[in-house]
């Protein structure tokens, strides 16, 4: 009878257990947290979503159903995100009703549950899942920065940019020179200016002391700083890199460096010229804005003429070609040809022998247009969060520096590389880099807060 009662305790025991459905490890974390559906709205004005692909560029991204807002976030379905980032960074448990970011380091949403789970704990959430009708919506950026994605929102919330995760090379400088003292200096700034790479040294202007005579001058591969002339004159305000050619202004005259010779050339202001502003140099003319337009001075012919009949609020100019900035928006000009406006709300404009590069700093992207023909021969996104530096080198290597991280693009094909620099961060402190790339030789070199910093880091990628 023992025996019966006994096996009858087993088996309904045994049922028991069967019938029972354990916890998964990532359901129990949210059992003691209370449901509560946050407020969910449509907005009138959604932003516009681009993607970026190195090789692609910028594309706009289609979904299906509407964005909208949770607690204030932008949300997307999440039918549309998987489809935006793929099955393997995201995933569902409609049984749990819980949502898995990463494959790895796990990240863990609930439906209607204020709270995200990390490997380091749990934390509170101001945005979270939940359902409108019968479409689950996940937080937006949120999720995607969790998954490695670089996302910028421009100022008016009309434009996103969505930067997927990148391959990085992780690369160890060839020299990385403490910010610190360069002889003769004792605190290690000086008011200098960098302005090309000549082979595998940086050229620059710059003081000797800090107050006193100016000079030309490069930094070795030891970092040593060379000077070849003494020039008690002011700071060039523009670079001609096709010519070699550095410009200065001082109010009584025009000064004309040749970095190549090391030499100076020295011309009278004209009367037309007092008062002006945005003092720019090419092709052996000096081009500065006045009110009513942007005229171009020849030093050697005393010949003055205007060259964009507006009232311009900043200008660019290379080889003939001009790009300024009219009510707002920006126009190229050429002679024998009527202004081209630029398709762009990029803030910052440059030009080289044969490109126009736009910076978009409001979305993080750097757009390479030819000068001809205004086709897109190359783009680059980056995190608008963090300081950014551009330069376009030698008509051919585009460099865009953050800090210890910078992405390389040979215009001249579709090569491009992102480099992680290791062992510079305590160099750096989150200063601002200027990446200068030729070709074969990578420098690097560093500003700080509102002062230039004689320092270069050398990478060979």
């Amino acid at each position: 009878m023992r025996r019966k009662a006994l096996c009858a305790a087993c088996l309904l025991l045994a049922f028991l257990l069967a019938g029972a459905k354990p916890y998964a490890l990532e359901e129990r974390f949210f059992r003691d947290i209370q449901s509560k559906k946050p407020a969910v709205e449509t907005p009138a004005h959604v932003p516009e979503l681009f993607t970026f692909r190195p090789s692609k560029g910028a594309a706009e991204v289609y979904y299906t159903y509407p964005i909208k807002k949770i607690n204030g976030a932008w949300a997307m379905a999440y039918k549309d995100l998987i489809h935006l980032v793929g099955k393997d960074r995201i995933s569902y448990l409609p049984e749990d009703k819980i949502i898995t970011l990463n494959q790895i380091n796990r990240v863990y949403m609930a439906v209607d549950k204020a709270a995200v789970i990390r490997q380091s704990g749990r934390a509170e959430a101001e945005a979270y899942p939940t359902f409108e009708g019968d479409v689950l919506y996940v937080p937006l950026v949120f999720s995607l920065k969790e998954m490695g994605y670089t996302v910028n929102i421009s100022g008016d919330e009309t434009r996103m940019l969505i930067v997927p995760p990148r391959e990085k090379s992780k690369v160890v400088p060839d020299r990385a020179v403490k910010v610190g003292s360069i002889s003769p200096y004792r605190d290690g700034t000086m008011a200098t200016e960098i302005f090309d790479t000549n082979g595998t040294r940086l050229m620059g202007w710059g003081e000797k002391v800090p107050g006193g005579m100016g000079s030309f001058f490069y930094i070795d591969e030891k970092q040593s700083v060379r000077y070849t002339g003494n020039l008690a004159l002011e700071a060039p305000v523009d670079y001609d890199e096709e010519a070699k050619v550095a410009l200065a202004v001082d109010g009584r005259r025009i000064v004309i460096y040749s970095f190549d010779k090391g030499s100076r050339r020295i011309y009278p202001v004209p009367y037309a010229m007092e008062g002006a502003k945005n003092f720019r140099y090419d092709r052996g003319h000096v081009y500065f804005q006045r009110p009513g337009g942007i005229y171009a001075y020849e030093p050697k012919s005393k010949v003055l003429k205007r060259v964009v009949d507006r009232e311009a609020e900043a200008f660019e100019v290379r080889n003939g070609r001009v790009i300024y900035r009219f009510g707002g928006e920006l126009y190229l000009h050429e002679e024998d040809r009527e202004d081209i406006p630029l398709d762009s709300r990029a803030e910052e404009a440059a030009l080289s022998a044969s490109s126009i590069l736009l910076n978009d700093e409001d979305l993080g992207l750097v757009t390479v247009l030819d000068a001809d023909t205004l086709d897109v021969k190359a783009s680059m996104a980056y995190d608008k969060s963090k300081r950014c530096s551009v330069k376009l080198m030698g008509d051919r290597y585009l460099a865009l520096g953050q800090g210890n991280a910078v992405a390389l693009r040979d215009l001249d094909s579709d090569m491009a590389y992102f480099l992680d620099m290791v062992n510079i961060e305590d160099t750096l402190k989150g200063r601002r880099v200027l990446w200068l790339y030729n070709g074969n030789v990578l420098k690097g070199y560093v500003y700080g807060d509102g002062v230039k910093i004689a320092q270069t880091i050398t990478v060979h990628p």
